[in-house]
């Protein structure tokens, strides 16, 4: 029989390899809407642009810097300073 700690790794891999594709799926769902976006809010189509341009950007921003963190003082001592129902 599995342990209770067995468990929780298979349920955090599982939750982890679901999570990677939310960054693409925002992107595809986002792309589409751009137009009516632009119309809609009554802004030129460039202004809507400029938001998937500053998301990416964030996002490859904190992937680095978040990266770094957990490489140099590794996943658990990260997770116990920023614990998991902290808001940050």
């Amino acid at each position: 029989m599995k342990t209770l700690q067995e468990k929780n790794k298979f349920i955090a891999t599982i939750l982890a390899f679901a999570v990677i594709p939310m960054s693409g799926l925002a992107t595809d769902i986002y792309l589409p809407s751009m137009p009516s976006m632009a119309t809609e809010l009554n802004q030129p189509e460039s202004s809507i642009q400029l938001t998937l341009s500053i998301f990416l950007i964030s996002y490859g921003l904190t992937q680095f810097f978040a990266g770094s963190i957990v490489d140099s003082f590794g996943r658990f001592r990260v997770s116990v300073i920023f614990p998991k129902n902290s808001i940050i």
